[in-house]
């Protein structure tokens, strides 16, 4: 029963690294000891060395490894590697949730309109992710919006002169 009680994990350790495991002072059958800090086993000679390091890098967070720079041996390879990473945050900007299922809904409607000559036409659909420009009515996306409302207010204050 004990051993199983010691076999058993503890839940008591949340911090990552923070692993409970039973030290071994005895050798192994291969002559080998356990370090007290991490649970790896060393020969006798290397432990005190082992455990000096180890004791000093636990403390320590490792930061993530970057294998782009690794493997960076020029100039030009930077620069491309400085154009992924634009390319990254435009898509990471252009992902947004879209509204595929009304569109095609839209879509639909307007082609069976389109099929039946006596019907009415299809009222135009209203995008939403469109922004409306205050000074003319008209929809934009957001990077032409940015563009264009600037330029609108700018032709109405010239008007209203």
């Amino acid at each position: 029963a004990a051993a199983a009680a010691a076999a058993a994990p503890e839940d008591e350790g949340d911090e990552e690294g923070d692993e409970e495991f039973e030290i071994d002072d005895q050798p192994d059958s291969n002559g080998l000891l356990q370090c007290p800090v991490c649970g790896r086993r060393f020969a006798e000679d290397r432990l005190e060395k082992h455990k000096k390091i180890c004791e000093k890098n636990k403390t320590k967070k490792r930061k993530a490894f970057d294998l782009r720079k690794q493997r960076m041996v020029n100039a030009e390879q930077a620069q491309f590697v400085a154009n992924a990473d634009r390319t990254d945050k435009i898509y990471e900007k252009k992902a947004k949730k879209t509204n595929w299922r009304a569109q095609h809904e839209n879509f639909i409607a307007a082609i069976r309109a389109a099929k039946d000559p006596d019907a009415p036409p299809a009222p135009p659909a209203v995008n939403p992710d469109f922004v409306m420009c205050d000074g003319c009515g008209r929809r934009f996306n957001e990077d032409a919006a940015a563009r264009h409302v600037p330029k609108c207010k700018e032709r109405a204050k010239g008007k209203r002169k």
